[in-house]
């Protein structure tokens, strides 16, 4: 209860009151529906040219802390994840033309609570792209390079669930060679159980 009560509080102190209140309005207003994807690593990952300007990597908490701080401005609350929770995530994000345009967290433990990864498995989570960086193809590019280093590291397969009306993600994903393995439907805490295929 006092997790979701300071969850809550962060995420206020750092979109805003207007922000804050559309999200809850968004979460709580109807039945959410989720797809749920899988890549896997066993197999050939799409290959895609990273542009020249575009620089993706994973960055340490106190790199991400001068990020935040550097900006100036209020972040989407993906991009402080690291204060609301302590699961042993790792953070990647996206720069062009070394400004800071997206993020993404990756977890073994399952950090959204929608399902739990296998023993082999990452679940990729906590996604946002800055609108003025929208287009490029970030998300892509991210996924791809995320799941190459997972492979590395012995993971067999990436899972991340996409909310059925977030048009730009799923055509991401299916770009990255992802493939829906489940759905579930969520209201606000509440969620049933996922169905796999």
């Amino acid at each position: 209860m006092w997790g979701i009560a300071r969850q809550g509080y962060i995420v206020l102190r750092q979109e805003g009151l207007v922000r804050f209140w559309r999200r809850f309005l968004f979460r709580s207003s109807r039945v959410h529906r989720f797809f749920i994807f899988r890549l896997d690593l066993t197999g050939q990952i799409p290959e895609f040219r990273v542009p020249p300007e575009v620089e993706i990597r994973e960055v340490s908490i106190q790199e991400l802390r001068s990020l935040r701080e550097s900006q100036g401005r209020n972040l989407p609350a993906e991009f402080y994840r690291d204060r609301i929770t302590t699961r042993g995530e790792r953070c990647f994000c996206a720069f062009v033309s070394k400004k800071l345009a997206f993020i993404s967290w990756i977890s073994r433990t399952g950090s959204s609570g929608f399902f739990k990864p296998g023993p082999f498995e990452a679940e990729i989570d906590g996604v946002f792209c800055l609108p003025e960086f929208r287009g490029m193809r970030l998300q892509t590019l991210s996924f791809i390079k995320i799941a190459g280093l997972l492979r590395e590291e012995g993971i067999r397969g990436a899972l991340v669930a996409v909310h059925f009306e977030n048009i730009a993600a799923l055509k991401s994903i299916s770009r990255a060679g992802f493939t829906q393995i489940g759905e579930f439907r969520k209201w606000n805490m509440f969620r049933w159980r996922p169905k796999r295929k």
